[in-house]
């Protein structure tokens, strides 16, 4: 009776606040719409607070992967949930993001509902292999020390880089929280595929629509440079899903498969072919043998002489249909101006390296250009800090130790995740696995290639790889737990 009248208590006191901001925003707001949204984020919050946490959780993640933010389009068209994107991806209130904000909301509202014995977000979730908890904890306690090294040696603050690294197991902590397990899996598949189609329409009606329209050409890349990791990952769940379910899921894969390469294509990535290859290769690799792989060798023996003349025809040429060719044959050579320009920052990075071996030069510092690579401050302001070669940029920064410390738990995914491939008897948990594996490529790939941690999408998905492949590795038997609970 008592928890029942206070909860009464608290729903009126909800509303009476509400009420009074939404009746200051009607007088002294500079439009009708100041005065609606109080009572859309009243209306926002109360749902998140009476719903399943999975169900807020699930609706983040989807919001994060399909809405555009300011530098997406090319700068030349955007949705008119651009401002959303912004605010989620930008530092505001006490210099945390939107993603922040939500994220830590989302976690107090699950650490109050454990305080009270609720409920509401049911039993059966499985735990997550200690394993990778553990090496989270020593990301965290890696990128303070990199963080206080840089200040000691008299870098600036770099908040905004700090917010970046802490991001990911703040994301997985949601994630870890939110998510049950193998129960959870078909949603989020859902979601991502959802999210790919989007950000395909996108990139079709901004490269093909709006950029002839606005340069007379094509633009260098139509969305983002994140969304190479969201079709990838995308590409991998349909071909599994046809591969573990056969002829039912045929249907499926040619109305979704088709669209989503077609946005690779717009998108004009190189990156994209290289972590899709690498993905196809992987869960050829990690599958067990089966009919279809062998089905498919023979197939691609019977293919090499169409290969050949694809190659022969196709090197050189610019033409769409040649676009994966062409990504391979630029990709590393020095004839590219992109190409030769990251290059040179690469082995810049790596002489840089020098100067702090074993404990880094700590953010807020900059490499040192032993060789002059032409000017970018006007582009990129940050490029010496924040190079778009991440992984090297890491070593730098935090030196054997601190790369060490911040890697590791991408080595532990990969391994839970082959892992729990290999002990899986469910066709559906072999799908999460493989798709876990080519997320975590995906942002290895960009974060070595183009400024992989410095785009939102990419923590988004080593956070969630994280999460579904530990609660994976315990469902499987991949990794040991005392007593996991059934899922039904």
């Amino acid at each position: 009776m008592l928890r029942r009248s206070m909860g009464a208590a608290a729903l009126w006191l909800f509303l009476g606040g509400v009420g009074l901001v939404t009746v200051a925003a009607a007088v002294f707001g500079s439009s009708p719409v100041d005065a609606v949204l109080p009572a859309l984020i009243g209306a926002i919050l109360y749902a998140t607070v009476r719903v399943p946490l999975r169900w807020s959780a699930i609706a983040l993640l989807a919001i994060l992967l399909t809405v555009d933010g300011p530098a997406d389009g090319a700068g030349l068209w955007h949705s008119p949930f651009v401002a959303l994107g912004e605010w989620l991806q930008n530092a505001s209130a006490l210099r945390l993001s939107g993603i922040e904000w939500i994220a830590i909301f989302l976690l107090g509202v699950h650490v109050f509902r454990g305080a009270t014995g609720a409920q509401i977000d049911g039993s059966n979730r499985l735990p997550t292999a200690r394993i990778l908890r553990d090496f989270l904890f020593l990301y965290v306690v890696g990128t303070i020390f990199i963080y206080v090294n840089g200040l000691l040696r008299g870098g600036d603050l770099a908040l905004w880089k700090l917010r970046n690294l802490l991001q990911v197991p703040l994301l997985f902590l949601l994630f870890n929280a939110a998510f049950r397990g193998p129960l959870d899996h078909p949603i989020l598949g859902r979601v991502i595929i959802f999210a790919a189609l989007v950000r395909s329409a996108f990139a079709v009606w901004v490269q093909y629509v709006v950029a002839p329209r606005a340069t007379g050409g094509p633009v260098d890349f139509a969305t983002s440079h994140a969304d190479s990791a969201l079709f990838t990952v995308s590409v991998i769940l349909l071909l599994s899903t046809l591969i573990e379910r056969g002829r039912p899921a045929l249907r499926q894969v040619l109305w979704f498969l088709p669209p989503v390469l077609i946005g690779i294509v717009a998108n004009r990535r190189r990156l994209a072919w290289i972590m899709l290859l690498i993905s196809l290769a992987v869960m050829w690799r990690v599958n067990p043998k089966t009919a279809w792989k062998r089905r498919i060798r023979r197939s691609a023996i019977l293919a090499i002489p169409i290969a050949a003349l694809y190659v022969a025809v196709g090197w050189g040429s610019s033409a769409s249909l040649f676009a994966p060719l062409n990504a391979f044959r630029t990709v590393s050579g020095t004839t590219d101006l992109s190409t030769l320009w990251r290059d040179i920052e690469n082995w810049n990075i790596s002489m840089s390296i020098r100067e702090g071996p074993v404990i880094g030069i700590g953010l807020g510092q900059e490499y040192t250009e032993v060789m002059y690579n032409g000017e970018m401050s006007r582009a990129y302001a940050e490029y010496r800090a924040w190079p778009h070669n991440s992984v090297l940029g890491l070593l730098l920064f935090g030196g054997l130790l601190g790369f060490t410390a911040i890697w590791l738990p991408h080595a532990v995914t990969v391994f839970l995740a082959v892992r729990s491939c290999r002990f899986a008897l469910l066709p559906e948990d072999r799908t999460a696995s493989v798709a876990c594996l080519a997320a975590i490529i995906a942002v290895m790939i960009l974060a070595y290639g183009d400024l992989g941690l410095n785009l939102m999408e990419c923590r988004v998905f080593m956070a969630l790889a994280m999460a579904v492949t530990g609660k994976l590795a315990v469902a499987t038997g991949a990794w040991p737990c005392r007593s996991p609970p059934a899922q039904t």
